[in-house]
């Protein structure tokens, strides 16, 4: 590596090219744009060619700005946000951060669920602030549930992510709006049989009532995840976003 104070330069202002970046969430530049940036430095010399060993020094001091691994959930939460998708960055043991968000409900135990779950993180500072995840780690899936998740692309932005994870609560809500209105029609069903075998309980057929329609989709779901390997694993529409998300090594 070329050690010149020319050299030094181009390093220093390719690692600040990172931290902007990282301030205005933009995605990764390809091997071919970090070489195009380094050969404006005139003084350089450098051949219209890439060359591998080289860029990766590029690479190098871009990623020392730009921190390519790390995602902060403080802006995860806010993007969500800004899209209509309450979240929050709950403490769920010792010291790790999880994204929550989605729409909230209450579990059989009686504890609160989010559509969605989104993490490991940690918190970086004192008092559980600063929390962030790396990619290599960041998985999204449903919350109540751990049939199926997907990890996030390594070469990804915030931006992405959010978009991830927005597409993984509509999923889910789709799938659980769905089992729903058939476990409510299945609960129907069964109280008009119950109810044609035993006339005592009057002409009226009785609603099946909330318990009923929760016991019954709860034994659709185990039906359904036995015969249907789809329902246990993550659908195309999310796993194409992290293949698609996929860009050049950082």
């Amino acid at each position: 590596m070329d050690t010149s104070e020319d050299w030094r330069e181009i390093l220093d202002l390719i690692t600040a090219w990172g931290e902007a970046s990282r301030r205005n969430d933009t995605a990764l530049p390809t091997d071919d744009e970090l070489w195009a940036h380094a050969r404006r430095h005139r003084t350089l010399r450098l051949p219209a060619q890439v060359d591998d060993l080289i860029v990766d020094d590029l690479r190098d001091a871009f990623n020392a700005g730009r921190l390519p691994h790390l995602i902060d959930l403080d802006v995860l939460v806010a993007n969500l946000a800004q899209q209509g998708r309450p979240a929050l960055v709950e403490h769920s043991g010792g010291n790790t951060a999880t994204v929550r968000t989605g729409s909230r409900y209450t579990d059989r135990p009686g504890d609160t669920r989010w559509s969605v779950s989104a993490g490991p993180g940690w918190f970086a500072a004192p008092g559980r602030r600063r929390p962030l995840a790396d990619t290599s780690e960041f998985t999204i899936g449903p919350h109540d549930e751990d049939s199926w998740s997907v990890l996030v692309p390594e070469h990804t932005t915030t931006a992405q992510v959010t978009a991830l994870v927005i597409a993984t609560i509509d999923e889910v809500e789709a799938r659980r709006a769905r089992l729903a209105a058939t476990a409510s029609a299945a609960a129907g069903a069964v109280v008009r049989v119950v109810a044609a075998r035993y006339p005592e309980l009057g002409p009226a057929v009785p609603d099946p009532g909330r318990e009923l329609v929760r016991d019954v989709g709860d034994l659709i779901a185990d039906w359904l995840h036995a015969r249907v390997p789809a329902l246990r694993a993550a659908p195309p529409t999310i796993t194409d976003q992290t293949s698609s998300q996929e860009g050049t090594r950082p």
